[in-house]
């Protein structure tokens, strides 16, 4: 009957470990896709400003937009990143291994995600700025 319960007990926290790991997947991959979608949707926004800009304003708008495309291919990187990473876990459960949470891609991944977001918050900065510039 003991031996019963263990076992139940290791079957619990097993899929508790998996759910929790799952939600964390998914929240991964909500946060790439929404960098992806707010720098590249700023990205279409301002292309449909620059031919009504001023020579004034429209180095920043520029400027604005390099940012914002800057932040969809840093995120393109994350999502690479992250991709090597969960090979690289997955590798590591079906040959049994210790599980190392010293991976580089990891890291990387989650800085440029971060660097994405920056890069946006770059682009509405210098893009705000261009429209109270050129009076938009």
């Amino acid at each position: 009957m003991e031996d019963e319960t263990k076992v139940k007990i290791a079957e619990l926290q097993q899929l508790h470990a998996f759910e929790h790991f799952r939600s964390v997947i998914s929240m991964a991959e909500l946060a790439l896709k929404s960098a992806i979608l707010v720098n590249g949707g700023a990205c279409i926004a301002l292309l449909t400003f620059i031919g009504n800009v001023s020579s004034s304003g429209s180095k920043l708008i520029v400027f604005g937009l390099f940012a914002f495309a800057s932040g969809v291919f840093l995120d393109a990187v994350a999502t690479f990143l992250a991709y090597l990473t969960q090979n690289e876990f997955m590798r590591q459960i079906n040959e049994k291994e210790k599980h190392n949470d010293k991976q580089w891609q990891k890291r990387w991944a989650i800085r440029t995600c971060g660097g994405s977001y920056v890069a946006f918050c770059l682009g509405a900065l210098l893009s705000g700025w261009s429209f109270l510039v050129c009076s938009i």
